[in-house]
């Protein structure tokens, strides 16, 4: 069964589910969790044709996720400027912010839930100008790590690409 709803204040269930949701909030107390558990991570870097990959144990969770934690669909310039739909599958509830204007650099936002429970935040930012583009996606998983994944291009530079996969170090993440 699938169903698809709009998010208003009427529905319940998107309300509970993602409508308002406070990225910042919600990865500050994520970054709070991983301090906690004393978590590391590992990373594989990749920069344009280069790779390298290293190991972190000590890890400043709030300084790591400061990337996803600085978009914040809230903010009073930004009232009423995304299109919120849910889609519902089976256990699976997808909350999806759009934005309405080119403007604003952050495109879409996706909570995936499953079985209630928050799996990924994806996040895709854009940004063009005469001089720079750029674009990004952002993956966070609650459970296993996030990912990083960016393209810029400056006029008359050569173009960029960087990529970074993080994978939590800690097997109590599961909590």
């Amino acid at each position: 069964m699938v169903n698809f709803n709009a998010c208003t204040s009427q529905d319940k269930k998107a309300e509970k589910i993602g409508l308002n949701f406070n990225i910042p909030h919600y990865l500050n107390s994520e970054a709070s969790r991983l301090n906690r558990l004393r978590s590391g991570v590992i990373k594989k870097i990749y920069l344009n044709k280069e790779q390298d990959s290293l190991t972190i144990n000590s890890v400043n969770w709030t300084k790591e996720l400061e990337l996803f934690a600085a978009i914040d669909l809230n903010k009073a310039a930004w009232k009423d400027q995304f299109l919120c739909d849910t889609l519902s599958v089976a256990n699976t509830v997808i909350v999806t912010y759009k934005a309405k204007i080119n403007s604003i650099p952050v495109r879409q936002v996706k909570l995936i839930y499953f079985n209630g429970k928050l799996e990924s935040i994806r996040i895709v930012k854009q940004s063009d100008n005469f001089i720079v583009k750029s674009s990004s996606q952002l993956i966070y998983q609650p459970s296993s790590g996030y990912t990083y994944k960016s393209f810029q291009s400056i006029l008359g530079l050569l173009d960029e690409n960087y990529f970074v996969i993080a994978k939590f170090q800690n097997k109590s993440l599961k909590e």
